[in-house]
């Protein structure tokens, strides 16, 4: 019976031996080095910062992108995994959110909203670039490019607050010149380069064969130039003149807009007078311009109507019907007819007023199709995209800004104008009053805050027929998700194999 024992006692030898050689290969748990993860602190507030100094200065709106270089670099490393690539997101998603929380002074509920927001959003943009770049040669690159680009499309409709000017492109609209291929991909075709020439550019420094990467890289920005060349030097089948009125408009008794019977002859009526001796065939007013009552409608109309015949000019004047709350605007024609009204879809958080259901408006003046929106309307893409496809020549836009949202609305405002190849009027009752080109061009501007009351007048170039972006959607997202999906895939069966 001895003699039966000496295997067992063998083998559970044998096994002890192997589990110490096991142990033994194994890496001694350590404490994470303080160095690294300063090192990954430091990358995610330069992610944030990149960001946040893009969106308040657009003149550095590369600043995003290059911001964006130390993470991406750390997660072509073994060093940064998912975990320290998530401390990188939670410092992006800080730097790049409070900043913009103080100066906007919002509602501290939406305030907190935003923040926790922009934090997962910063942690998931920096954990899915990790993915992207573990990947080898050209291939990290697109994938990073398609990753950006969805990662964008998500920051604007998972939470859509203000719809597309929460893009992470949208500073870049002050160089319309080089996004004019917008009007082909829509703005997360910025996104799309920026991811792109970002991997390439952080691959160029982690491989070899550097070359290539440059090669691919200089390709890319030939293409963007050639089709912004193309769809620029295209030459108009129209011109068309068109102005704006604006104004301030505040508590105080002393500055409640046109709402008096005096303000209303000294700054809206000889807006719309001189505008139209300029040549203006359509003037528009700001959103909210005038709060219309139900025993006061019929006096205001017959005030809109004897501007539109005396100065034989159309009127979209943007107003509040307080009898049936609503934010609105009108169209009036020369005779002082009202052709059509349009009611605000998408309302800013904690506004008044019951919202719209999308029934967009199309009249036509001198042959060139003229539609619009109000306001934060511009920011939502199927507003948008619908009249591209009708072939829109001229959109108005009634506007109420504040002091710390004007310039970050005027950007999105010009970029829909390259994305829909229309041209875009903005009224000011608060804000800024522009005349924007179907090219992003800006051709006349005020800012009310600082220059007071007045009106802008310019002749917009007619480009019918909208534009691939227009007709066709976010397909370049499409095609991003479906690149990232296939290659999830691949990942998850050479994982298994």
């Amino acid at each position: 019976m001895l003699s039966e024992n000496p295997a067992p006692i063998e083998r559970d030898a044998q096994g002890s031996k192997a589990v110490k050689s096991a142990r033994s290969t194994q890496q001694p748990t350590s404490r994470p080095d303080p160095k690294s993860e300063l090192t990954l602190r430091l990358a995610g507030l330069a992610v944030g910062l990149g960001f946040w100094v893009a969106g308040v200065l657009p003149v550095f709106a590369w600043c995003g992108p290059v911001g964006m270089l130390p993470v991406l670099y750390l997660a072509t490393t073994e060093k940064a995994r998912s975990k320290q690539l998530a401390v990188a997101g939670l410092y992006a998603g800080l730097a790049y959110t409070i900043p913009q929380l103080v100066a906007l002074r919002m509602h501290v509920i939406t305030s907190l909203i935003l923040l926790a927001y922009m934090v997962i959003l910063m942690i998931v943009l920096c954990i899915g670039s990790g993915f992207a770049l573990r990947q080898k040669g050209i291939r990290a690159a697109f994938l990073l490019a398609a990753w950006f680009a969805l990662f964008d499309w998500v920051a604007v409709h998972a939470l859509p607050i203000w719809g597309a000017a929460q893009s992470f492109a949208r500073p870049w609209s002050l160089y319309n010149e080089f996004i004019a291929f917008t009007s082909v991909t829509g703005i997360h075709g910025i996104m799309f380069i920026e991811g792109l020439l970002a991997g390439l550019a952080v691959k160029m420094i982690a491989e070899p064969n550097k070359r290539r990467f440059a090669m691919t890289a200089a390709a890319t920005i030939l293409v963007i130039a050639a089709a912004d060349l193309a769809i620029l030097t295209r030459p108009p089948v129209d011109q068309f003149t068109i102005g704006a009125v604006g104004w301030t408009v505040n508590d105080s008794a002393a500055e409640q807009g046109c709402q008096t019977e005096e303000a209303f002859k000294n700054i809206y009526a000889a807006g719309v007078r001189l505008a139209a001796q300029q040549g203006a065939r359509l003037v528009v007013s700001g959103e909210m311009g005038f709060y219309i009552y139900k025993n006061t409608r019929a006096e205001w109309l017959a005030r809109f109507a004897e501007v539109a015949r005396s100065n034989d000019v159309y009127l979209a004047v943007g107003y509040y019907d307080t009898g049936i709350d609503s934010n609105r605007f009108m169209f009036i024609d020369p005779a002082g007819e009202v052709l059509c009204e349009y009611v605000k879809t998408y309302q800013t958080p904690f506004e008044p007023g019951i919202p719209g259901t999308g029934d967009l408006q199309i009249i036509e003046i001198d042959g060139v199709k003229v539609g619009g929106m109000i306001c934060q309307d511009d920011n939502f893409t199927d507003l948008t995209r619908f009249y591209a496809r009708q072939g829109v020549g001229v959109v108005v836009l009634p506007t109420a800004d504040w002091q710390s949202v004007k310039k970050p609305h005027m950007q999105s405002s010009i970029a829909r104008a390259v994305e829909g190849g229309y041209a875009v009027v903005r009224g000011a009752a608060n804000g800024e009053s522009a005349v924007i080109n179907s090219d992003g061009d800006m051709l006349a501007r005020m800012d009310h805050f600082d220059q007071g009351p007045g009106h802008v007048v310019a002749t917009v170039d007619i480009h019918n027929g909208g534009t691939f972006y227009g007709r066709t959607g976010e397909w370049l997202v499409a095609l991003s998700a479906a690149l990232l999906i296939v290659a999830s895939v691949r990942h998850l069966l050479t994982q298994n194999d």
